[in-house]
């Protein structure tokens, strides 16, 4: 027997999940413009991992280790640039950080293809053969956006080289 007003009740709770649900998927991205505060520490977050990623590479004890590493790398950069993709940066930081997003996206798939060629035996001896480091173009056009943030007041460091 179906006790009086179950019923509302169930249609209550159905329509409170479904606002809960929506209001869930808007959290952590905001319509408002960040601050100039919340420019330069998601900039410097992005930036650390980075170049916390890279210094993770030169650890690496043997060629396996250096591969995962590179992959390690590719996925974080991956994760920082669409990190800093999601905030809404308002002028004048907003053309150099989406051009930051788009080098780390870039440096992203430069690292993973580098890691992938690497694990290819018939290119391991020419790559490593010589070589006196790995250079992304990425990595130059990220370095290109933070000395523009920099110029516009953000404090946060260039790339590190390794």
């Amino acid at each position: 027997m179906k006790r009086p007003g179950s019923t509302r009740l169930l249609v209550a709770a159905v329509v409170l999940a479904a606002v809960a649900l929506v209001a869930g998927c808007s959290w952590g991205e905001s319509s408002e413009p960040a601050t100039t505060d919340e420019v330069e520490q998601s900039v410097v977050t992005a930036r650390n991992r980075v170049d916390f990623s890279f210094e993770r590479i030169t650890k690496a004890e043997d060629i396996d280790d250096f591969l995962d590493r590179m992959n390690e790398a590719s996925d974080n950069v991956g994760d920082a640039a669409d990190e800093l993709g999601k905030l809404n940066a308002p002028d004048p930081y907003a053309e150099e950080v989406d051009k930051l997003v788009a080098a780390l996206e870039q440096l992203s798939v430069d690292l993973e293809a580098t890691a992938s060629d690497l694990e290819r035996p018939e290119l391991l001896g020419d790559l490593v053969t010589g070589a006196q480091g790995i250079n992304f173009e990425s990595w130059d056009e990220a370095n290109r956006a933070l000395a523009a943030l920099i110029s516009l007041g953000i404090e946060v460091d260039l790339l590190q080289r390794y």
